[in-house]
């Protein structure tokens, strides 16, 4: 970690050289306000997502 602006900050993960414009698979991780269960909730194995999860479902 360096420090930017006196507040430490993590270096890019982006993989150098690769073009992140091109098709591909990715892995995106979302994160609620204090780690709400905004979005649904998972029971016996199965995500259940509730009507915010939903939307983000149809708009993504």
């Amino acid at each position: 970690m360096t420090l930017y602006k006196n507040r430490y900050r993590v270096e890019s993960a982006r993989l150098p050289g690769w073009d992140y414009s091109r098709k591909g698979y990715y892995f995106i991780t979302l994160c609620s306000k204090n780690r709400a269960r905004a979005f649904g909730v998972v029971c016996k194995g199965e995500m259940r997502l509730s009507g915010i999860g939903e939307l983000v479902r149809y708009e993504w």
